[in-house]
């Protein structure tokens, strides 16, 4: 994935972010597992920028 900074235009790099996956609550009803998705981080070099992306988001529409 290439992509701009927001903040200065420069190059987003991936980066590697220590933590557990991500999930929704909200998108859960009773009895039902929470919704887990692998998070992708980017950084800006230039000034520090993070960005974070969900790898499945469509697991999140709808029930």
């Amino acid at each position: 994935m290439e992509n701009k900074c927001i903040k200065c235009n420069g190059n987003m790099r991936k980066a590697l972010l220590s933590s557990n996956a991500a999930f929704c609550p909200q998108t859960t009803r009773k009895g039902a597992s929470p919704k887990l998705c692998n998070v992708d981080v980017y950084v800006c070099p230039e000034c520090g920028y993070i960005d974070f992306y969900a790898e499945k988001p469509e697991i999140f529409k709808g029930e």
